[in-house]
């Protein structure tokens, strides 16, 4: 059966029950016994379907998330830098096809021709940086560094993701009004709009309304960075990213249009390479619908969000996240929540049901934490038992085409690689050299085989995900071999962490299970003895 086919069928809806706000609030029930605490709001037009905050904003102080907790939104911010663009060009302040040698008497020859619009659309050929790597420099010293890089592509010809770009933009947005970047978004949107929970410094915003983030396992004071993961109101200048609650983002939503212009607005969501528009990624679903999406995510302080507006079908969810681990990725769960609201297939999360065994302690691999008014943790730093934890059944067929890619590529035949993934040189070289480096730590290649399997919707296309396992003399490693609907396959590589933490949900006498958003995998962990025994469920 050819993989389009196999797709079709996948990916033929269901109807979900009727009652949909139990039905999402079921699956964000079960995925906080798993370890998710944030908050979530879907709305169809003006009925809100479900709007509740889930587990803990902040775990030490025992706060509960609700919908007016503050998350740090990281990258969702590059829409609100666009429409205060936007805002300035409709106030004869600036335009779009205004360049920076207009702002910036020391742009280079090679930049001083960039405009705003290619800022605005990723298309500058500005290298993709991050302000808070450099946090000595002021917002102008660090576009005098960005502007004074090499250029990455002619501006205008490719698209590339550059946070440089939108920090030049914040800088320009200063300039061109005359007062500090966060007053100006404040006082031009976010207050007009009713955003009381958005900004940083001008909300006032007390420790007990924001989220914060902390391992469950792990003293966050005593890891790597300048910023404790605990205190995100003491940010330095250049790591403060917006904070926003997703009450207040559905505030934005309902009152962008009143904000904007037609044509601003025409401009903020019109795509202009890559399905990439000013701020926002804008597809198709597989309902031939638009939806103008973007999230965000800080590994500096653990926070996630997903930002949905389906705009054709009059559907708008945001889900924010302060319980970022490896399995929690929210654009997986948002994949669910789409599909309950428009029919698809969602495997739900096990219900957490009552166990009052104890099980904390060590494990051979495996240490049991039983948190101080929290749940019971499973942590270990060991890479064979994070492969047994996140694949803890073989799928009831192996995937033979992802299986000889994956051969192919360790064998160095390119050519038949190639021909499946439609590569180009340079991502061969790329995978060469990793296979050497494998080799080269792990020693010959003993067994590939396929350990997992699960459906998604990348862009609004669908694809089944093989996840291939490489087991070496010396160890293993798992790549991920997509099937796309097109027909052609992607490989790539599923970074293991240092350490995964994984929450034990109570499920009945002697039972517990973990969950894993992103494999859409759960194990069941009972003990024998001074053992854990993990089975697939």
């Amino acid at each position: 059966m050819s993989t389009a086919r196999t797709l079709a069928i996948l990916f033929i809806a269901f109807t979900v029950r009727a009652d949909v706000t139990a039905t999402l609030d079921d699956y964000f029930t079960r995925a906080a016994a798993h370890g998710f605490s944030g908050s979530v709001l879907v709305a169809r037009g003006d009925e809100i379907l479900l709007r509740k905050g889930y587990g803990l904003a902040d775990r030490r102080a025992r706060i509960a998330a609700t919908p007016r907790t503050a998350y740090n939104i990281a990258s969702l911010d590059k829409q609100f830098i666009a429409a205060a663009i936007l805002k300035l060009e409709e106030s004869g302040k600036l335009a779009t096809t205004d360049t920076l040698a207009r702002f910036f008497d020391f742009a280079p020859d090679d930049k001083k021709n960039i405009t705003l619009h290619q800022l605005l659309s990723h298309t500058s050929g500005l290298p993709n940086d991050y302000w808070d790597e450099h946090a000595e420099l002021s917002r102008e010293q660090f576009v005098r560094f960005v502007l004074a890089q090499p250029l990455e592509s002619r501006p205008g010809t490719e698209w590339s993701y550059s946070n440089s770009a939108f920090i030049v933009l914040e800088r320009i947005i200063e300039l061109a009004s005359g007062v500090a970047y966060e007053r100006y978004l404040h006082d031009a949107l976010f207050a007009p709009a009713g955003m009381a929970y958005t900004g940083f410094a001008i909300p006032k915003l007390k420790p007990h309304q924001v989220a914060h983030y902390d391992f469950w396992t792990v003293d966050t004071k005593s890891l790597p960075g300048d910023v404790a993961f605990d205190d995100p109101l003491q940010r330095p200048p250049a790591r403060r990213v917006l904070l926003s609650s997703v009450d207040d983002l559905r505030a934005w939503h309902q009152q962008l249009p009143s904000l904007l212009g037609r044509a601003s607005l025409a401009k903020l969501y019109t795509p202009v390479m890559s399905d990439y528009a000013y701020g926002w990624n804008v597809v198709r679903t597989t309902r031939g619908t638009r939806l103008i999406h973007h999230g965000g995510s800080d590994t500096n302080t653990g926070m996630l969000v997903t930002y949905r507006n389906y705009a054709d079908e009059n559907v708008f969810f945001v889900i924010a996240t302060n319980s970022m681990q490896p399995s929690l990725v929210s654009d997986y769960m948002a994949a669910d929540v789409e599909a309950m609201l428009f029919g698809g297939a969602v495997t739900f999360p096990p219900a957490a049901r009552p166990n009052r065994d104890a099980l904390a302690g060590k494990y051979g691999a495996y240490d049991v934490v039983a948190v101080d008014g929290g749940p019971l943790v499973l942590r270990t730093e060991d890479r064979t038992a994070m492969l047994e934890l996140r694949f803890p059944s073989a799928p009831a067929a192996q995937d033979d085409a992802a299986n000889d890619l994956v051969r192919a590529a360790f064998a160095g035949d390119s050519a038949t690689v190639q021909r499946a993934t439609h590569a180009g040189d340079a991502f061969m070289q790329t995978v060469r050299e990793g296979i050497a480096q494998w080799k080269q730590a792990y020693g010959n290649v003993t067994n590939i085989r396929t350990v997992g399997q699960r459906t998604f919707v990348f862009e609004a296309e669908p694809e089944i995900q093989s996840y291939v396992r490489v087991d070496f003399e010396r160890g293993a490693e798992i790549l991920r071999v997509i099937h796309t609907g097109a027909g052609l396959l992607r490989l790539d590589r599923l970074k293991m962490p240092p350490f995964l933490e994984m929450v034990l949900a109570p499920a009945g006498p002697g039972k517990w299970t973990t969950w894993d958003f992103k494999l859409g995998t759960g194990a069941i962990v009972s003990r024998d003895g001074s053992r854990l025994v993990l089975q697939g469920q």
